[in-house]
Formats: C-alpha cells, sequence, structure tokens
C-alpha cells in the first residue's frame, strides 16, 4: 500500500519559512520552499512559493529550474534554489523519509485523497472556426499524481497538447492545467479527463460551444444584408416620391 503523506508536521519538516514584513499597511508575506516526496511520479518536486503563487520549480531529474511564467526566466540562474549540497540533501532526505517513516505509519495513518475538481474553458473569447486554446483547469489534488487525457467527440486526441507541473497551494494541495489547441465548431464536443494513479476511475469535464459568439462569416452577412435592405428601401424611397409626383402632375 503506498501511503502519500501530508501532515503539518512532515510539511514543516521540509519547508523553508522566510516572513517578509512589507510594512504594517502591506502586511506580512511569506516565501517558502516546498519538498515532496511521493512514491510515484513526479518525485522528489522542489517548489519556490511567494504566499500561495508558485515562482519557480527545480527538477531533480536533469538539475534545470523551471519557472511558472517566462517573465520569470531573468531570474533562474540567479541561485533561485539552494546551493547543490543543500539540493543533494533534500533529495537524500526525500528517499530516506518515503523508506523509513512511510514504513512507519502504514497501517496506522489513513492516505490521504482529494475530490478532483476539474473546469474546462477557452483562453481566448469564443469564435466559430477561429482556432482557440481550451484550459482544463484541475485543483483539489492529493496526490499529485493525474493521467489527463482529452477527447473529441469520444476519440482520443494526441496533438496540439500541453501540461504544466504541479503547483503548491498553503493548504497542501495542489493544483494543474493542461491545454489543448483546437478550432471549434457547433458540433465538436471537448471532454478533458483526469485520472488518479492507482484508481480505475476517472474525473471528466465536458465543453460544448452553447453560447458560442458569431463567426466572422455570419457578422459579414448580416452587414451585407443591411447594406442590401438598405438599398432596397432607398429604391422604394425613390418610386414611391415619383408615383406621388406623377399623380400630383396627373391631378
Amino acid at each position: 500500500m503506498d501511503v502519500w503523506i501530508m501532515w503539518s508536521i512532515w510539511m514543516l519538516l521540509l519547508e523553508t519559512l522566510l516572513v517578509i514584513t512589507l510594512g504594517a499597511e502591506q502586511g506580512s508575506h511569506i516565501l517558502r520552499q516546498v519538498l515532496f516526496c511521493q512514491p510515484q511520479s513526479p518525485s522528489p518536486v522542489l517548489l519556490k512559493m511567494f504566499d500561495d503563487e508558485q515562482m519557480f520549480q527545480y527538477s531533480f531529474a536533469d538539475k534545470s529550474v523551471v519557472p511558472r511564467i517566462p517573465d520569470f526566466n531573468k531570474w533562474t540562474s540567479q541561485g533561485v534554489f539552494s546551493s547543490s549540497e543543500f539540493l543533494a540533501f533534500d533529495e537524500e532526505l526525500c528517499t530516506e523519509s518515503m523508506q523509513n517513516f512511510t514504513k512507519a505509519v502504514v497501517d496506522i495513518t489513513p492516505e490521504t485523497k482529494g475530490i478532483l475538481d476539474i473546469k474546462v474553458f477557452t483562453l481566448h473569447p469564443l469564435t466559430i472556426g477561429k482556432p482557440n486554446t481550451l484550459v482544463c483547469f484541475i485543483s483539489n489534488i492529493i496526490p499529485p499524481t493525474l493521467n489527463i487525457t482529452w477527447r473529441k467527440n469520444s476519440i482520443l486526441l494526441k496533438d496540439g497538447i500541453s501540461y504544466t507541473g504541479y503547483f503548491a497551494l498553503s493548504n497542501n494541495e495542489y493544483q494543474t492545467f493542461s491545454y489543448l489547441n483546437f478550432t471549434p465548431t457547433y458540433t465538436d464536443s471537448y471532454t478533458c479527463n483526469a485520472q488518479e494513479s492507482g484508481k480505475s476511475t476517472t474525473t471528466v469535464a465536458y465543453w460544448v460551444p452553447e453560447y458560442p459568439t458569431p463567426s466572422d462569416i455570419l457578422e459579414n452577412t448580416l452587414c451585407y444584408s443591411a447594406i442590401a435592405l438598405g438599398i432596397v428601401f432607398l429604391f422604394l424611397g425613390f418610386l414611391f416620391l415619383f408615383l406621388t409626383w406623377r399623380l400630383h402632375r396627373i391631378d
């Protein structure tokens, strides 16, 4: 039985907290490092957090720093994380903790699980026939071991998909994002599917264009139709004026 431990004492052991006071009016903020370990991949993972926002993630596999957003790239080479000695210590701590501490509490401490919350929405305002991106936002993840897939009309998709890492929150939960590049139509439906490691059940979120914004073709058609109607009414106006003038001359 794989036990994924997330106790407050456990997190205090693995987190380095630095409280930065910015003044009485602005309040305090917390800069912290979060190291989480689990039998499944990804593990171990080291995160640099500012309050509830993740800034950087350290990859032990290729010893690289991954910024949360591209704007943070300029700081990745400035010693964001500790020295290589401390990183090696974190990796060893992770391994020993799973081997020793986890065995000590197996069958004693219940396994922590979260109920997944999935939302699917478009990255840009919806226009039928115009390329867009679907965003699958998954929260309340405990533990962070998901298999995320996309389907279009029940058919598994493999192209145009990207994923982010897991983002830690202060309540010891995690969240993640997946993106799908697509061109919306009136007839297609999409699903984002998340399956937890070791489980046979899958959590599914659906997306269909229920109230789509009119496409450019429809907008142009309506515009041309309005112009055509304007010309017709203008012609009828001149015709009525001419007939009225003829009637006055006959009288």
